[in-house]
């Protein structure tokens, strides 16, 4: 007969320090239509989002059609995050995203807020791409649902994500 024994409490204590310990990527994605005539819910989610100490926040925008509507995102997280620097960065689909990694890596290590801006069509490619580059802990989809603007997971690195 064999006996597993248990770990002692203390050290499950460190685990759950270590695991803490550094600040989580998370992508958020959001497509342009859903930013549309929302009355700024979504920017308020994704604000709320930016807002935690402990999680470093990447927008990506997909933009159905070649409008200006981009600018009214990254207004709006301006307005609602004074004290953080968001700054839009442009990918297409047949651009190299490493630039864009790059840049994005170092916005983020500095406090910044990151808005990918690439076309809706790009859009899961260029996330993919980005999420894995910058290794994200999980990536997380804005939806508009009958009761409102909510952030839906679709892919998390952890196995319990805090979705707020």
């Amino acid at each position: 007969m064999s006996v597993i024994r248990e770990p002692e409490a203390g050290w499950w204590q460190a685990q759950e320090a270590q695991d803490g310990a550094d600040p989580t990527v998370t992508v958020v994605v959001l497509h342009d239509h859903e930013a549309r005539g929302d009355g700024g819910s979504a920017m308020s989610r994704l604000a709320a989002r930016a807002g935690l100490d402990d999680d470093e926040l990447l927008v990506m925008l997909g933009m159905s059609a070649p409008a200006p509507d981009h600018r009214a995102v990254i207004t709006g997280l301006r307005e609602r995050l004074p004290g953080r620097r968001v700054v839009e960065l442009r990918v297409r689909r047949d651009d190299t995203f490493q630039e864009c990694a790059i840049a994005a890596g170092q916005l983020l290590a500095e406090g910044g807020l990151p808005v990918v801006v690439t076309s809706a069509a790009a859009l899961h490619t260029v996330t993919a791409q980005l999420s894995s580059y910058l290794r994200a802990d999980q990536v997380l989809r804005v939806l508009q649902t009958a009761w409102g603007t909510d952030l839906h997971q679709v892919w998390s690195r952890r196995s319990d994500p805090v979705l707020n």
